[in-house]
């Protein structure tokens, strides 16, 4: 299988360790592992090096939401790679993944939310209410 791991980066941070253990992990078991990071901000890549030989590693420029060049951008790398599963992880991550791997066609959409936020922005919400039916 293709798998995508997107990130918001692999900056310090507990989730970012956990894809990159998990991108490691899946390598091991033979699968073909991807990992996109949507910022590229100067501690964006601090467990970057820890990736194994073998996972492929693309960062992309977010600046923010409404950076159609980057969502562009994405959605094309989605459709050339023919990914069999995208996995998110992180809000901004979970939605643009999520909607870009739809238009793309991605047959399995998968999120993960890691933590639990006792007053969840309503933003967070109501996305997540949207694209629960596409995930």
């Amino acid at each position: 299988m293709k798998i995508l791991l997107l990130i918001n980066d692999l900056g310090l941070g507990g989730v970012q360790h956990l894809t990159v253990y998990f991108a490691n992990a899946l390598q091991k078991q033979g699968e073909m592992v991807s990992v996109v990071c949507l910022f590229s901000r100067p501690e964006s890549f601090f467990y970057r090096s820890d990736l194994l030989e073998g996972v492929f590693f693309k960062a992309l420029s977010f600046k923010n939401f409404f950076d159609i060049r980057e969502w562009i951008r994405l959605y094309y790398f989605l459709r050339q790679e023919k990914f069999d599963i995208v996995f998110s992880q992180l809000f901004f991550a979970d939605t643009v993944g999520r909607i870009t791997a739809f238009l793309a066609r991605v047959p399995v959409i998968v999120t993960e939310i890691q933590n639990l936020i006792p007053h969840l922005p309503i933003v967070y919400i109501i996305m997540n209410r949207i694209l629960r039916h596409i995930t």
